[in-house]
């Protein structure tokens, strides 16, 4: 049965996707150069990445206007491009940005054409290789919750392996996992019928996000366990539907932005638990965001650039105060945010309220909304769930045709 996913492709475009979409993760940039040869390769790697990820991103857009342009394609184009140039305005690393923001899509749609071309032991191989990948890294974040230190890496003189790792350690954070919480999301809706077909990007996207930053996720963990609960008892569940989920966590997201709410009761999670709940250098960000936005004559387009909000980058780097809302911001300005807010209220409008999937759609955007503000984890959830918006009737397809299969199928027997 054809799932509407597979693709067809000659020998030769395998070939060379597949070239394109490995290279940026066996050599990362930013080696030690201990020659003019290892200056060359890297400069060489440099328009390799830029090549790879930038064809990902050409045939993710053709494959989607090809079919049906749509209103959440064209405010996902617009949201990408204004990523885009607004980094080649303020002339940073175009290569950074392509590996953050279009190396997903690389090995999205690689990964793709090798899971389906490609015969059944090999696929095994490769999932194995992911689970031991994803495995490796909850042990180092447990382990190095703030990275390995420096010291250690000195003493051991281990410079170049320091480089290396943190590049590898990158590529499985931004890369790895969120295509393969996206791969099983589609396998589980391709077998199963169960009721939280969608959690499970959520899950591992707020485990990683516990594991790998000092700031508690307290008050996201106390709303996804209510929402939960909620959700199992039949009689709220009427009246919790993806339009009242969105209206709530967008009332949540300006108590926390206005009123400070983890900053006011900070003095119970840290005596109770001695974590650090602080908004207030985030606040700051904020504030010198809008300042710079409203000096800007483009709506905040490349507002990165500015001295005052460029100073404000290392923080984000170094006090985990950063999320995908604010990411999205201060590269694309009011351009990406506006959007992304349209094309999130559209996404949320056109679900279903009485489809199990809709549901489960809405209560995975409003988990990871609150994840984002609270949680401090990078841009790569927020493209997760462009993703699995840009794809949520294409789930729907496939899980229709699915049951109408196992239907057939009892009906023979």
């Amino acid at each position: 049965m054809d799932n509407g996913i597979r693709i067809s492709v000659s020998k030769l475009q395998q070939t060379l996707l597949m070239l394109f979409v490995l290279a940026p993760f066996l050599f990362p940039t930013g080696l030690q150069y201990s020659s003019s040869f290892a200056f060359f390769f890297d400069v060489i790697l440099y328009y390799w990445r830029i090549a790879a990820c930038g064809t990902s991103l050409l045939l993710f857009f053709y494959r989607s206007f090809k079919k049906q342009i749509t209103l959440p394609t064209v405010l996902f184009f617009i949201c990408i491009c204004s990523l885009f140039f607004s980094t080649i305005i303020q002339h940073a690393s175009i290569s950074s940005f392509l590996s953050a923001w279009g190396g997903f899509f690389c090995f999205y749609v690689g990964a793709e054409i090798f899971l389906n071309k490609c015969p059944v032991l090999l696929c095994k191989v490769m999932k194995g290789w992911l689970e031991i990948i994803v495995i490796i890294n909850l042990i180092t974040l447990v382990v190095f919750p703030g990275g390995i230190p420096m010291d250690r890496i000195v003493y051991l003189g281990a410079d170049s392996l320091y480089v290396w790792f943190w590049g590898f350690k990158n590529s499985i954070c931004n890369l790895i996992i969120p295509y393969y919480a996206f791969s099983m999301t589609l396998n589980y809706l391709m077998q199963k019928k169960g009721r939280f077909p969608l959690l499970f990007p959520s899950v591992l996207s707020l485990v990683t996000a516990i594991l790998s930053h000092s700031t508690t996720l307290l008050v996201s963990v106390i709303a996804i366990i209510v929402l939960l609960l909620l959700k199992n008892l039949k009689v709220i569940r009427t009246h919790i539907n993806p339009r009242n989920m969105a209206v709530i966590g967008v009332c949540f997201s300006v108590l926390i932005v206005f009123f400070n709410i983890q900053n006011n009761f900070s003095w119970l999670i840290e005596g109770v638990l001695g974590k650090d709940l602080s908004l207030s250098n985030r606040t700051l960000l904020w504030g010198y965001a809008l300042q710079d936005i409203s000096r800007s004559p483009f709506f905040g387009y490349g507002v990165q650039t500015s001295t005052t909000f460029g100073l404000t980058r290392y923080a984000l780097a170094f006090s985990h105060c950063h999320n995908a809302i604010l990411t999205l911001l201060y590269q694309g300005g009011l351009i990406s945010l506006i959007s992304y807010g349209v094309f999130f209220v559209y996404s949320i409008f056109k679900s279903e309220s009485d489809s199990v999937l809709g549901y489960d759609y809405g209560l995975l955007l409003f988990i990871q909304l609150i994840i984002h503000i609270s949680g401090s984890i990078t841009g790569v959830g927020l493209f997760l769930i462009l993703i699995l918006i840009s794809n949520m009737n294409k789930l729907e397809m496939i899980r229709a045709n699915h049951n109408s299969l196992e239907r057939v199928n009892e009906k023979s027997h």
